[in-house]
């Protein structure tokens, strides 16, 4: 038997196409929103709603010690209520770095949901140097402000080094200065393990170096450049062996290579000697220095 069968009852007619939105057209729609939000972004941040949810009340400030966290957001000018999404926060930060001198590092920096950090590294004060007045220095040399309670840190005194800028933010260059911080960073060695601290480092002459010890303001010579740290481990053993006797020293000289010269603080200098000021430095009019 013969049949017409052609296979067109397994065909099917396609589906009418559906007209959407072409891609191009959603981009463009974008492109013209952002632009229309950022013509007009000075009147839309002046709306309640963006305001209520772009502001920032007040920024926060990590790592402050010395400074108080308002004088570092007025620094930074950030002291006021912020634009979370418009608020420069490089020109914060150079602003920052400009405005305190205290501040050796800083980062400004957005978390979310909404808020702006300020975290600093402060300049952490090593001695202070006498120089017409008391100035506060770090590691580097840099002169810091003076806080506004007025109060020194607990740090040695340096003298006899010349300051030709004594403005804050200003480094000294007097290369003296860098002599008295290495004889700090020897004495301090922990396996030199001084019983006493150091009050005063004196590098007044060009080859003596005077380091006054608190609190009973024993004064060592010492070569221009510290010695090595077995001379310093003999300064201790005097120092404990003095101690041990009940004695006290006037000054002790390490400036010879072998030899430590003690000059003993006869008893009744002793018993007549100055207190020790408030940061337990001796009082520098001692009348048995001679």
């Amino acid at each position: 038997m013969k049949t017409a069968y052609q296979g067109r009852s397994l065909w099917t007619a396609p589906r009418p196409r559906r007209r959407g939105i072409k891609p191009g057209w959603i981009v463009l729609a974008v492109l013209l929103v952002g632009g229309l939000a950022w013509a007009g972004r000075d009147r839309l941040a002046r709306t309640a709603p963006y305001r209520l949810a772009f502001l920032v009340p007040r920024v926060a400030v990590e790592g402050s010690v010395y400074l108080g966290e308002a004088e570092v957001r007025k620094a930074a000018g950030l002291d006021r209520k912020v634009d979370f999404l418009r608020a420069d926060l490089k020109r914060a930060r150079r602003r920052l770095l400009a405005n305190a001198p205290r501040v050796e590092s800083a980062r400004v920096e957005r978390a979310f949901p909404r808020r702006i950090v300020i975290r600093i590294v402060e300049r952490r004060p090593i001695a202070v140097v006498r120089a017409g007045r008391m100035l506060e220095t770090d590691r580097r040399g840099v002169i810091l402000p003076a806080l506004v309670s007025g109060v020194l840190p607990d740090v040695p005194v340096i003298s006899g080094v010349r300051v030709a800028d004594a403005r804050a933010g200003r480094r000294i260059a007097d290369p003296r200065y860098e002599r008295a911080l290495r004889h700090l960073k020897a004495l301090a060695r922990p396996s030199v393990a001084l019983p006493h601290p150091v009050s005063q480092v004196d590098v007044t002459g060009r080859d003596l170096t005077v380091v006054t010890l608190a609190p009973d303001g024993v004064d060592v010579f010492l070569p221009q450049e510290p010695p090595d740290e077995q001379m310093l481990s003999a300064l201790r053993v005097v120092l404990g062996d003095l101690a041990s006797r009940g004695q006290a020293a006037a000054t002790i000289d390490l400036t010879g290579r072998e030899v430590i010269a003690v000059r003993p603080l006869p008893a009744a200098a002793s018993a007549f000697a100055p207190a020790a000021d408030s940061l337990g430095r001796p009082n520098t009019r001692d009348p048995r220095r001679g």
